[in-house]
């Protein structure tokens, strides 16, 4: 009795999450990625792959973005060539299906790869996230040269949209992938930790966060840059 009751207050709890995020993620600024070119010397193909967070939704503009942080700041050193690929709402199936094929047809030295928040928050098991983590890697070390730059989990027990007992489920099941996930790190594979990165920082934790109160705003995303920008920085040190 008890575990129906739990599962019909979970599912409700869902279900009403998603309805004031749909309602929400109506107001934000539209954030159009663009494929650029920037910088001068030698040449540097970065692509930036993933779901809303990579394409910067919750951002003012599109220089806020953290992926758009990351190519100005490559191209202070290289000429730089940005493809982007992401899409809002992507899941980690919708990389392997939609953006793999892109990636690899670019064959990038960098990749950065934000994903894995819609699995979770759409209750996927974890086992099959990890799963799908593990093809995403496979075939981008196999099929390209790049160093691979991926987020594990986000820092979901936080968001204000949610119900707190939908948080408690999704940090539970966060905390499982991120475990899995630093299993896959290698000499080309490197996870960015931004569940963890600089949160402590902040004080008033709701300033991250966008008018949606889901996905991160301007000094959410400022913060995220600094993560993958730190686990790049280390790889040269």
């Amino acid at each position: 009795m008890y575990i129906i009751l739990a599962v019909v207050v979970v599912y409700a709890a869902v279900s009403y999450g998603r309805f004031l995020y749909v309602l929400k993620s109506n107001r934000l600024p539209e954030i159009v990625q663009q494929n650029s070119e920037q910088g001068s010397g030698e040449l540097l193909t970065y692509v930036a792959a993933g779901d809303s967070t990579s394409v910067g939704v919750g951002a003012s503009d599109i220089a806020h973005t953290y992926t758009y942080k990351v190519f100005q700041r490559l191209s202070e050193q290289n000429k730089v060539k940005y493809v982007h690929v992401g899409k809002s709402g992507a899941r980690t199936n919708n990389v392997i299906e939609e953006q793999l094929p892109k990636i690899i047809e670019v064959n990038p030295d960098i990749i950065t790869l934000s994903i894995g928040a819609n699995d979770i928050t759409h209750l996927k098991s974890n086992a099959s996230i990890v799963e799908n983590y593990s093809i995403i890697i496979e075939r981008l070390l196999a099929e390209t040269h790049a160093q691979i730059y991926l987020t594990n989990t986000p820092i979901l027990k936080d968001a204000p949209l949610l119900p707190w007992i939908f948080r408690q489920v999704l940090e539970a099941k966060a905390q499982v992938v991120n475990r899995e996930l630093l299993k896959l790190e290698n000499d080309r594979v490197h996870v960015v930790p931004i569940h963890d990165f600089g949160w402590h920082l902040y004080p008033d934790i709701k300033i991250t966060f966008a008018q949606d109160q889901f996905h991160p705003s301007d000094i959410g995303y400022e913060n995220w840059a600094n993560a993958f920008l730190t686990t790049m920085n280390k790889l040269h040190d």
